[in-house]
């Protein structure tokens, strides 16, 4: 770990708190360590420790009523429980009293622990910074709706205020718009004074900007104008000083700069500055093309520009409150979309943590019945070698294997889903494995449903994980049921093949190559989708089911599958009229079908084997079948001991075996000690899941070959012989 942290141990057996304390302070951090729930709560007030673990069988106060404790004084500590009653349901107790998460004992694999300290840990950590984030977002919420509610209590008080201040008189009509006011001050303007031309500038910092001029049918247009800026030619000089601005002849004006005025043959003009509270707020200009005294009309244009700078002001204004108000507004729902965003990636950071802790269960459940399955397929096979092929318990012997190859497909579909597993791509048919999912999911769905196939091609060969078509297949199944329901319905599932030109693949994905593609379709009769649940259908976590009866994983998971195999995904649906899923899959090029693999003999040897599983019945019987093949074989259940004796006999051992998951030491750690001590002794590793040590990873160490459980004895048999005779000095194999 890279942060020191502080891990309380409250369990009854001092060894267990032993080795707890000696493998934690190896990784730098603090332990405190309790052999009683009394004793432990007392530490847990005084020491304030980052993670608590807890035994749930201890004398006195039990595990649980320790948890509940903890729980109620503080919730934000993680508990993880030790387990030692082998009983699942103790632990889901343990859970939903506010424990964090469980680990069986006893514990094979320290490192296991401390994979788990470090998850609850992470978990707190992100628990910790989403609160942390909820709170400053609620904070920035808050500070938002103030400053909403003050500007629109600032909008209602200048609102009053324009009601008020809205004075431009009966003619001009009570408006708030500067381009009505400013057209009915121009006319009135134009009506009363009769000018060649009357323009409105509005005024913008240091610049005046043209908004209005009539007459608006004369030969003068606002391109003419250029912008004015304060202080220069006549109207900025009038924008300047604050007071109207007179010029009898505008061509002999010195006042008069801008050489497009004279150049639009104007003689005389005047400006005046629309001022409101002391500011000017723009300059009203009336030009003449004949010369003309407009100061005649000075008190008239002081009147009118009076009125007029009281509208165009409260125009002006009220834009802005306006504009405020909107942006205001803007912001808001800016605000209120970023609190439902969080509210999302809250429920999703949750659903994902849920689905983390169920394949982490799932993972342990599959490991702990690849150790059960194991032994049944050596007993069988081992049967079956001993009795005659037709022998009447030859063929019920032979439907065991059957039905544990099913479960050691179950297996790895757990695994798949936990992500403990390898997916295995590579050529498969379809067709078989259609057959095997639809067998499957029949159980599982109403009577009301009739379900239809129809495989019309032989040529189903595809390159894809026939744990991952499994997984397609019966996704869509169950989706189809779904909306069909309780009143049920016809499933129909149609494998087929098509050829997709190039404007047909680029119309379905622009991804797609196009070529020959094997087309799987599953159409149901249930009440269809509209277009815009048809939009999201394929979105993580989108689901139209109630609560509890689906994640929304199940299409997204489809969709994923199917674009890493260069495939596409169609969807067709109409309310009422049910839908069609089609799914494209490239088909590999067609090749004679391969005649049926002959079963090779089973290779013997005579050379000397040592074998280290710590279940015992296991060890056992993988011992017997070598023994059967011709080999001596020495088992072992204890890695440490199993090395002592490697250490004193190292040239007597041949061959070495060994599981993966041993307490005290692991797999790994054991064969790469062998291989240091005689560097030419092979070793075989066995795992019942591949989470921790995959097989890339285990070859690249030096192990010359991984096996997963339950192993059948053709495969161990061949792995064997393989590895004695790349060693270079093995004994040339029997051949039964």
């Amino acid at each position: 770990m890279t942060e020191m942290y502080t891990l309380l141990t409250i369990e009854d057996e001092e060894q267990i708190r032993r080795s707890i304390r000696a493998f934690f302070e190896d990784m730098d951090c603090r332990v405190v360590e309790a052999g009683d729930g009394e004793r432990g709560l007392e530490l847990f007030r005084q020491k304030n420790p980052d993670v608590v673990l807890v035994d749930l069988r201890m004398p006195g106060m039990s595990g649980l009523e320790v948890i509940d404790v903890l729980s109620r004084e503080a919730p934000e500590i993680p508990i993880v429980v030790l387990s030692g009653t082998g009983v699942v349901a103790d632990a889901i107790d343990a859970i939903r009293r506010g424990a964090w998460d469980y680990i069986m004992k006893p514990i094979k694999d320290m490192a296991e622990l401390e994979h788990v300290v470090k998850s609850v840990l992470e978990r707190a950590r992100l628990r910790d910074e989403s609160r942390r984030y909820h709170i400053s977002l609620e904070e920035e919420i808050r500070l938002r709706t103030k400053e909403l509610r003050e500007s629109e209590q600032q909008l209602q008080t200048k609102a009053r205020e324009l009601q008020v201040l809205n004075r431009l008189g009966r003619e001009m009509g009570e408006v708030l718009s500067v381009e009505t006011i400013v057209d009915r001050a121009l006319d009135i303007t134009f009506t009363a004074l009769h000018p060649d031309l009357v323009l409105f500038f509005v005024r913008e910092g240091n610049d005046l900007l043209l908004r209005g001029f009539l007459p608006e049918e004369s030969d003068f247009s606002k391109e003419d104008v250029p912008i004015h800026r304060v202080g220069e030619c006549l109207c900025g000089t009038a924008a300047r000083d604050g007071s109207t601005v007179y010029s009898w002849d505008i061509h002999t004006d010195p006042r008069c700069t801008y050489e497009e005025c004279k150049r639009a043959g104007f003689r005389s003009f005047a400006a005046l500055p629309l001022k409101s509270e002391g500011e000017i707020i723009g300059v009203l200009g009336l030009a003449s093309l004949t010369r003309r005294d407009f100061e005649v009309s000075a008190s008239f244009l002081e009147a009118l520009g009076h009125e007029m700078a009281i509208g165009v002001k409260n125009g002006l204004l009220f834009e802005k409150v306006k504009a405020d108000a909107i942006e205001l507004q803007t912001r808001l729902v800016q605000i209120r979309e970023s609190q439902k965003e969080k509210e999302e990636l809250m429920l999703q950071l949750h659903r994902a943590q849920k689905m983390e802790a169920i394949g982490t269960l799932a993972g342990g459940i599959a490991h702990d019945f690849n150790n059960i399955l194991a032994p049944i397929v050596m007993g069988t096979e081992m049967a079956l070698l001993n009795i005659p092929q037709d022998h009447k318990a030859s063929r019920m012997l032979k439907q065991v294997l059957d039905a544990v190859a099913r479960a050691k497909d179950l297996v790895n579909q757990i695994l798949t889903f936990s992500r403990q597993g390898d997916l295995q791509k590579g050529p498969m048919q379809v067709a078989p494995v259609l057959k095997e999912a639809v067998k499957l999911s029949r159980a599982a769905l109403p009577a009301t449903i009739e379900i239809r196939q129809d495989i019309r091609t032989e040529g189903d060969t595809v390159l894809a994980d026939p744990t991952q078509v499994h997984q397609v297949i019966v996704n869509l199944v169950t989706n189809a049921a779904h909306a069909m329901g309780s009143q049920g319905g016809i499933l129909e599932i149609i494998l087929d093949e098509e050829m997709l030109d190039e404007s047909t693949a680029a119309g379905m994905d622009t991804s797609l190559t196009p070529g020959e593609f094997l087309k799987l379709m599953v159409r149901d009769t249930g009440h269809g989708m509209d277009h815009r649940i048809l939009e999201k259908i394929f979105d993580p976590f989108f689901t139209t089911k109630r609560r509890g009866e689906g994640t929304g994983l199940g299409l997204a998971t489809v969709s994923g599958i199917v674009r890493n195999w260069h495939g596409a995904v169609r969807v067709e649906s109409q309310l009422g009229k049910g839908s069609l899923f089609t799914i494209y899959l490239p088909r590999l090029e067609s090749r004679d079908k391969k005649k049926e693999k002959e079963v090779e003999p089973i290779p013997r040897g005579t050379e000397r084997i040592l074998f280290v599983d710590d279940e015992p019945m296991i060890a056992e019987m993988y011992a017997d079948m070598l023994r059967f093949l011709g080999y001596e074989v020495e088992c072992m259940t204890d890695p440490l001991e199993t090395l002592n004796a490697f250490r004193t006999d190292s040239e007597g051992y041949d061959l070495v075996i060994t599981d993966m998951t041993m307490p005290g030491m692991t797999g790994e750690e054991l064969g790469r000690e062998i291989m240091r001590i005689r560097p030419q002794t092979p070793v075989i590793l066995c795992t019942g899941f591949t989470e921790r040590m995959p097989e890339h990873k285990a070859l690249q160490l030096g192990f010359r070959a991984f096996v997963m459980k339950p192993v059948v004895t053709q495969e161990i048999a061949q792995k064997v012989r393989q590895a004695l005779d790349s060693k270079g000095s093995g004994q040339k194999a029997e051949r039964s």
